[in-house]
């Protein structure tokens, strides 16, 4: 018995490691293109204005029933989840990325990413304010202690007795609510969220089509949501929920190229400098 708690233990410590190292390219790639990002509104995906972390869990629900599988206790999913709202704030500039080398577990050098405190005097843009309790975690750490890699944030988010994962990604979906996306309803094992007003999916959805299957150049939004929708399908082996949510099967396989492509291109180094 305890060793299939421990086996059961060293699986979800692996999906966190998983879903942080998909915070961390996230996060990179939000980094190189920021600098020519002047508007965070066009990381926004119309009409709704959408967040990353909104869209990324509009895509994890449920079409025909508004449920979020493992909202309340999978790491591969509330990993990812996690990892959206974090570069939402990354991307508004509210925390930012300092790049440093460190060494791996084996003593090979590694970039590390340590989440320190941005621009907090300005306030969130309206349609993002909801991530503002969300924020202060972050920045009351900062103000205590010396900041931590983005990878460890990510597994504290998920895995610390500290931290409650679940009332985070509710922050979303309390946004998603306000703004009459979904609505929610009581069911005998917790929540489920219906969609009410399916056009702000809808465009999410159009988004990634047009960079999957016509080739199009993908913006920072759809770079971000491709990367940790992939990733959380990755850890879910047999049922990929994000992008066969997006894709009939049909088109699923024929974009395996594509998302090699954006995969590899995601890998590339990409040579930041640290602040």
């Amino acid at each position: 018995m305890a060793s299939g708690g421990a086996a059961a233990g060293a699986a979800a410590a692996g999906a966190c490691y998983a879903a942080a190292q998909a915070a961390a390219k996230a996060a990179k790639r939000a980094i190189r293109v920021a600098g020519v990002v002047d508007d965070y509104q066009l990381v926004y995906a119309p009409p709704n204005k959408l967040t990353i972390c909104e869209a990324f869990c509009l895509l994890w629900q449920d079409d025909a029933t508004g449920d979020l599988s493992g909202r309340r206790s999978d790491p591969t999913v509330q990993g990812p989840a996690l990892a959206a709202m974090l570069t939402d704030l990354i991307l508004m500039g509210k925390l930012k990325v300092q790049s440093e080398d460190g060494k791996d577990w084996l003593g090979y050098t590694k970039e590390n990413a340590r989440i320190i405190t941005g621009d907090v005097e300005t306030p969130l843009p309206a349609a993002a304010a909801f991530l503002a309790d969300f924020l202060k975690i972050f920045t009351d750490y900062n103000a205590q202690k010396p900041p931590r890699t983005l990878e460890k944030w990510v597994q504290e988010l998920v895995m610390g007795w500290s931290h409650n994962a679940v009332a985070y990604i509710d922050f979303v979906l309390n946004s998603l609510l306000e703004k009459g996306i979904v609505r929610k309803e009581s069911v005998w094992n917790g929540k489920r969220f219906p969609t009410d007003d399916p056009t702000a999916e809808a465009a999410v959805r159009e988004k990634l089509k047009t960079v999957l299957l016509s080739g199009t150049e993908p913006d920072m939004f759809t770079t971000v949501l491709i990367q940790l929708s992939v990733t959380a399908d990755q850890q879910c082996v047999f049922t990929n929920p994000f992008m066969r949510s997006v894709l009939s099967k049909e088109e699923y396989a024929q974009v395996q190229p594509r998302l090699k492509e954006l995969k590899e291109n995601l890998d590339m180094p990409l040579n930041i400098e640290a602040e």
